[in-house]
C-alpha cells in the first residue's frame, strides 16, 4: 500500500507543480531602461502582474558622483514605484499608469559654453544638488518581440517637489572646477506645470 500511496501522491504533486508553473507564467518581469543605460547609469526594475489587466512595477536608478561623462555630472539615485492597467492583455498593447518618484541628484557643469540661464548663470559653472518627491500619470505601450523579450514605451507627466541648492563651480588654474563650500542659493524649485516624472524605452524578459 505505501509504494501505491507514495506513487498516487507524487503524480499529485507534479500535477500540482506543473499547474502552479503554468500560472505562474508571464506574470514577472526584470527591465532596463535604455536611456539610463545611455548615461552609464545602473538600473534595473521588476514588475508583477497580479490580475489580467493590472501589474505593479518598481524600478531603481543609481550613478555615482565619480563617473562622469566629460566635465558633465550626472550623479543620482532615485526609486520608482507605479501600478499599471492594461487597456488590452498584460504586457500587451497601451497601458496607463499611475506612479511616485523620489531620490537625490547632482547634476551640472555642462560643457556648453553657448548656454546661459536667466541671470547670466553660465552652466559650465553651474551645479545643483537636489532632493525630490513626487508622481504623476503615465501612457505607455508594450511591442511583443518574442515569448519573453518586449520593448516598452512609457512617458508620465505630474509634480514634484524638489529641494535643494545650487552652486556656481570655482574655476582652478589648471581649468578644473571645484565645489565652493557654501552655495548661492538654497530651497524649492518652482515649475508653472506638470514635469515629465517618468521617460523610459524599456528592454523587458518576460518569465
Amino acid at each position: 500500500m505505501k509504494p501505491k500511496f507514495l506513487k498516487l501522491f507524487l503524480v499529485a504533486a507534479t500535477l500540482v507543480f506543473a499547474s502552479w508553473t503554468v500560472g505562474a507564467q508571464n506574470k514577472w518581469a526584470l527591465k532596463t531602461n535604455l536611456l539610463h543605460d545611455a548615461t552609464l547609469s545602473a538600473n534595473l526594475a521588476i514588475e508583477y502582474a497580479f490580475a489580467p489587466k493590472w501589474s505593479i512595477e518598481i524600478s531603481g536608478s543609481f550613478h555615482p558622483e565619480q563617473l562622469k561623462l566629460g566635465n558633465v555630472r550626472l550623479a543620482h539615485w532615485a526609486v520608482q514605484p507605479e501600478i499599471k492597467y492594461w487597456l488590452c492583455e498584460r504586457y500587451q498593447g497601451f497601458f496607463l499608469d499611475l506612479h511616485a518618484v523620489g531620490g537625490s541628484a547632482s547634476v551640472g557643469c555642462f560643457p556648453l559654453d553657448f548656454s546661459k540661464l536667466p541671470g547670466g548663470v553660465d552652466l559650465n559653472t553651474y551645479l545643483v544638488e537636489p532632493w525630490f518627491i513626487g508622481g504623476g500619470l503615465g501612457l505607455g505601450y508594450d511591442v511583443v518581440l518574442s515569448r519573453h523579450w518586449n520593448l516598452e514605451f512609457e512617458l508620465g507627466l505630474g509634480y514634484a517637489y524638489i529641494y535643494g541648492s545650487d552652486y556656481e563651480m570655482i574655476k582652478n588654474v589648471d581649468g578644473t572646477l571645484s565645489k565652493p563650500e557654501k552655495p548661492y542659493y538654497t530651497g524649492a524649485y518652482l515649475f508653472p506645470g506638470p514635469i515629465p516624472t517618468k521617460l523610459a524605452l524599456t528592454v523587458m524578459y518576460i518569465f
